[in-house]
């Protein structure tokens, strides 16, 4: 430990535009931005910077160098360690602040001093502390927070610890509570759907046509999680927020195949955006009436038959545009079984 004589203090104000007003969070952090520099000299308040490093890290604060270094090209004695970034209030009240540095050692949290540390010693250990500070906090805030220490010589030591109501002891801040400076709250909302719940689309469309097109208020992957004629469709997407639901057969307004037999197909999607958000919507696909074109396509005997023999079978043939049922004469006479027969197939070729 060396006694350190000043005889002149300077004083300088550092803005950093990146910390903010307290924010809610969870404990998710990955620790402080902390970075490094080859330093003789410790002025009080000492001046934020993030260049002309020696060394960088992301983590609490809890070092024991001993007799070495940091990190990177930072020497042994002559370095002062800046940690910068947000701190997540443990609980609702008063939270008290412990410093265990060698050499000197400077908090603010929320702009506010904490602990103003300017002695030249060694660092404590244990449920000991070379400085204490207070501040009131509310659990669940995450606030901006800046810390420095300065090694002058010999031992380097850097530890933040606190204690609150319900923990009888001094622990070190956690990783968990403590976030680098591109902190961000964590996203809960939910997608929103931004289209319509309901559509309607003419019957005898292709099944390569859109028979509804889903939009969303964010990037997320859109399904068809259920509804009882959810497997009559397929879903496919046009960019990050749209996806377009499709049938997999051409509807029939005149044979409908939705489980009412209504021509109303009803269906559920889900979105899930990247943070495991989700959102549900029913929806109806309406299939509505379009007035059909008969026509005859073909008429046909088997090999060509032109006359019937008695009491021999024969199959007509004839091929429709729409579904219809087909009654069959002979001279202007019906064909005995041959009455009101319901055609079968797709559309154009029934």
């Amino acid at each position: 430990m060396k006694k350190l004589v000043i005889s002149a203090i300077t004083f300088t104000l550092a803005l950093i535009p990146h910390l903010v007003y307290p924010q809610s969070a969870s404990a998710t952090g990955t620790g402080l931005s902390l970075y490094y520099k080859s330093d003789l000299s410790w002025t009080r308040p000492p001046a934020a910077f993030t260049t002309s490093t020696c060394h960088t890290a992301v983590g609490n604060i809890n070092f024991n160098w001993g007799g070495g270094a940091p990190g990177g090209s930072c020497g042994v004695d002559n370095f002062t360690g800046y940690g910068v970034g947000f701190i997540l209030a443990p609980v609702t009240g008063t939270v008290t602040f412990c410093e265990q540095t060698d050499d000197q050692f400077y908090l603010t949290i929320n702009s506010n001093l904490i602990i103003d540390d300017n002695t030249a010693k060694a660092a404590a250990t244990g449920q000991s502390c070379n400085g204490t500070g207070t501040m009131n906090m509310v659990a669940g805030t995450s606030y901006p927070i800046e810390t420095w220490m300065h090694e002058q010589g010999g031992g380097a030591e850097w530890r933040l610890l606190w204690s609150y109501s319900g923990q009888s002891s001094y622990v070190i801040v956690p990783v968990s509570n403590l976030s680098p400076t591109t902190f961000t709250v964590a996203d809960t909302t939910p997608p929103v759907f931004t289209s319509s719940s309901s559509f309607s689309i003419a019957e005898n469309v292709s099944s390569s046509a859109t028979a509804a097109t889903i939009r969303v208020s964010e990037s997320a992957t859109i399904t068809i999680s259920s509804g009882v004629d959810a497997a009559l469709f397929n879903i496919f997407f046009s960019d990050s927020t749209t996806a377009l639901i499709k049938f997999k057969v051409s509807p029939n307004f005149e044979v409908p195949t939705d489980n009412g037999s209504n021509n109303v197909y009803n269906l559920t999607l889900a979105a899930i955006d990247g943070s495991a958000n989700l959102a549900n919507q029913a929806i109806t696909i309406t299939v509505t009436d379009v007035a059909d074109v008969l026509l005859f396509n073909s008429f046909s005997l088997p090999g060509g038959t032109k006359l019937a023999t008695f009491r021999t079978a024969i199959t007509i043939t004839v091929n429709l545009t729409v579904p219809s049922v087909v009654t069959f004469r002979s001279n202007g006479k019906v064909l005995p079984g041959c009455v009101r027969k319901p055609t079968i197939g797709s559309a154009p070729n029934i």
